[in-house]
């Protein structure tokens, strides 16, 4: 016998099902303590570029550019590895992929140093 139901049942709502990101939340500290390593070893030997005005006290330098590459490599390349950490944490609290982030880092840390290598160049006029 079938019973006429002006309604349909009620059914529970819908949640959508979370995956895990255990990797993704490995891979992501695993590349931001490899960029934080290697942002530490640029800014280690960025200390040795003053050897590149040696030549400078027989001919005109621009030490100008030596003080810009400083600032490329050391203090924006500082910040932008503060903000790409900060910014793969907070994605990955919310539970959303982030390993791209410190890749990211690594691009803008890449094109500092070529730029930073470009002025090194031009500091003997």
């Amino acid at each position: 016998m079938t019973y006429y139901q002006p309604f349909p049942a009620p059914q529970a709502p819908f949640v959508p099902v979370r995956r895990s990101h255990t990797a993704d939340v490995v891979v992501t500290s695993m590349l931001i303590t490899t960029y934080l390593g290697g942002f530490l070893l640029v800014a280690f030997f960025s200390m040795f570029w003053v050897m590149a005005t040696d030549s400078c006290g027989y001919q005109t330098c621009n030490y100008d550019n030596l003080t810009w590459a400083y600032v490329l490599t050391d203090l924006v390349g500082g910040l932008v590895l503060l903000s790409t950490s900060i910014a793969a944490i907070v994605l990955m609290v919310r539970k959303h992929i982030a390993f791209w982030v410190p890749l990211l880092g690594m691009a803008i840390q890449l094109v500092l140093l070529v730029i930073s290598f470009g002025l090194l160049d031009s500091i003997v006029s």
